[in-house]
Formats: C-alpha cells, structure tokens, sequence
C-alpha cells in the first residue's frame, strides 16, 4: 500500500537530516570527543608535574626551615651565655663598689 504523498515527503526530509546528522555531525562530534580525551590526558599530566613540583618545593622549604631553626636556636644559646657573662660582670662589680664603699667607710669615721 504506497504511502500518501506528503507522509512520503515528510519521511524522505526526515531521512535527510538523518544522513546530514551521521555524515557531518557524528564524525565531527567523534573528533570534539577525541580532541577533548587528548585534553584531558595533558591536564591529567599537568597535575601530576605541579603536583611534583609542589611536594619537592614543600620538601625544600621544610628543609631549610629546619636549618634556620636549627640557626636561630644556636644564636640564641651565644645570646643567652653573653647575658649571663654580662649578668655575672655586673654581680662583680657590685660587689666591687660594695667592698669599697666599706673600706671608705672605716675611713670616714676616723676622720
């Protein structure tokens, strides 16, 4: 039983955009998904080399924060021990000023 003329031509336009779809669209939607693979495969190596980079820059930072550390804490042991030379110096010489004031002292009062 043949179709009736416009149902005919409406599937024969359907047919068309059918044939334009799997012969420009699909193979250009195909190369968009093999373009976009390649794009995700060179992020995803991106990543991993900050990543690298980000883990050696961390390992390098805490290794000369422990040097400084490491600086800072012996500096501080000379700063302590000249204080307490400082400290001793002065414990000196009070007793220095104290003798002679004793000795002035007797000599005042015979005076």
């Amino acid at each position: 039983m043949p179709l009736p003329a416009g149902q005919n031509g409406s599937m024969s336009v359907v047919e068309d955009v059918r044939q334009i779809v799997q012969d420009f669209l699909a193979p250009e939607l195909r190369a968009v998904a093999v373009q976009m693979e390649a794009l995700n495969k060179r992020m995803d190596n991106l990543e991993s080399n900050i990543s690298k980079r980000m883990d050696n820059l961390e390992s390098n930072i805490n290794v000369q924060f422990a040097a400084v550390k490491t600086e800072v804490a012996s500096r501080q042991e000379v700063v302590l021990l000249q204080i307490e030379h400082v400290k001793a110096l002065l414990d000196v010489d009070k007793r220095l000023m104290r003798l002679e004031s004793q000795r002035a002292d007797p000599l005042a009062k015979s005076a």
